[in-house]
């Protein structure tokens, strides 16, 4: 009687110590794994895990670093087996389901990072022969062997020369490094190679007491973009207080390689129009210049001996005349077409950007019974061609 009261107590108790003893030992399983990481198997690796298992990898060097279930750990196991990651678990000990040990990794993006290889701290929780979860923490003195993160770089440059010093600045670009401001300042064509021609350029910027911002970085490989905030005298005194644009750069081996500053068109909406010029002599007006009267365009060729043609699309020529500067004033008369022999007299003013003009801007004086002419020139603009 007293048997049959406890076979089924002990019963199950002598069937839990027999599937317990039969499960692999903790830190076999883990051996199990590392082999089949190494040798790039994924799914032999992904069989010695349970099927919700928990990875974390701290800090994170691709997304958050956390990988919940066998798909999202298969992905990172992919791109681990592309770089030939190589772990090497040591001083391992084991308490209950708890294994500990000291990861050594080394794949080819480290060693392209110039790094050798990695320590961790690596902590697996085993059960009933499975890997329920583990963490890889990464060891400060091994995240102190990877190079500077683009937006550090970034960042301590800015710093670097908003503090006016051009030597450490420098020394966060490369040699032959390249830097394009657009659209250009009228002193330049915006274009900066090498770094003879960036000392320049940051002269200038410190001259003026430049100071830039960035914020709202976004890396995407090599490619750092971010919002650049700038101000300095110069803007001050034109009463711009400070000027915005995308600022995109190249980051390579812990250096500038080239970036562009674009200025956005709310910025360069601050800025005053640029002065005019009164022009007195044709030097200036020398070439073809593009207005438009209604809805035609017209062309004006001003040439050295004095002769101009004028042509209007769709039409072709429609006139010869001669042209000169007589009081300042620039006198045009007809030798062809309906206004032959008919003179007008505007003041000209031009728009400058760096040391050409770009526009022309006609002021009549008196009359101008050419009604074409009057039409095209009089209160109106016209942009080289």
């Amino acid at each position: 009687m007293k048997a049959k009261i406890y076979l089924p107590i002990i019963l199950p108790c002598i069937l839990a110590a027999i599937l317990g003893a039969c499960s692999p030992a903790p830190q076999n399983v883990i051996n199990a794994w590392q082999q089949a990481m190494n040798k790039g198997d994924i799914d032999l690796a992904l069989s010695y895990l349970s099927e919700d298992a928990k990875v974390t990898i701290a800090p994170a060097f691709e997304g958050d670093g956390n990988y919940n279930g066998q798909t999202e750990i298969r992905s990172w196991y992919e791109m681990l087996a592309t770089g030939k990651g190589v772990t090497t678990l040591s001083k391992c000990t084991v308490q209950g389901e708890t294994v500990t040990c000291l990861n050594t990794y080394a794949d080819e993006g480290l060693k392209s990072m110039g790094v050798d290889f990695l320590e961790s701290d690596f902590v697996a929780v085993v059960d009933k022969g499975k890997i329920q979860s583990y963490t890889v923490t990464t060891r400060p003195e091994s995240l102190a062997k990877f190079p500077p993160a683009s937006e550090e770089i970034a960042v301590s440059w800015t710093k670097a020369l908003a503090a006016g010093d051009i030597d450490a600045a420098l020394s966060y670009l490369a040699d032959d490094a390249i830097v394009a401001i657009i659209p250009a300042g009228p002193d330049s064509d915006g274009s900066y190679t090498g770094l003879a021609e960036i000392r320049g350029w940051y002269e200038t910027i410190v001259g003026a007491n430049g100071v830039g911002t960035l914020s709202d970085c976004k890396t995407d490989g090599e490619i750092l973009t971010c919002l650049n905030t700038y101000k300095d005298d110069g803007l001050k005194s034109l009463g711009v207080d400070f000027i915005e644009g995308e600022w995109v750069a190249v980051v390579r081996d812990g250096k500038i390689q080239s970036y562009t500053f674009t200025i956005t068109t709310e910025s360069l909406a601050k800025f005053p129009p640029p002065p005019e010029v009164r022009i007195i002599s044709p030097e200036t007006i020398l070439g073809t210049w593009e207005g438009q009267n209604g809805k035609y365009l017209v062309w004006h060729d001003f040439r050295a001996d004095g002769s101009l043609t004028v042509k209007v699309s769709g039409v072709g020529l429609i006139s010869d005349s001669r042209y000169g500067f007589e009081n300042d004033l620039l006198n045009i008369e007809d030798i062809t077409g309906d206004c032959k022999g008919i003179v007008g007299s505007y003041e000209v003013y031009a728009t400058y950007e760096g040391e050409e003009a770009i526009q022309l801007r006609f002021v009549l004086v008196g009359e101008d019974a050419c009604t074409d002419r009057r039409e095209t020139l009089a209160g109106n603009t016209m942009i080289r061609k």
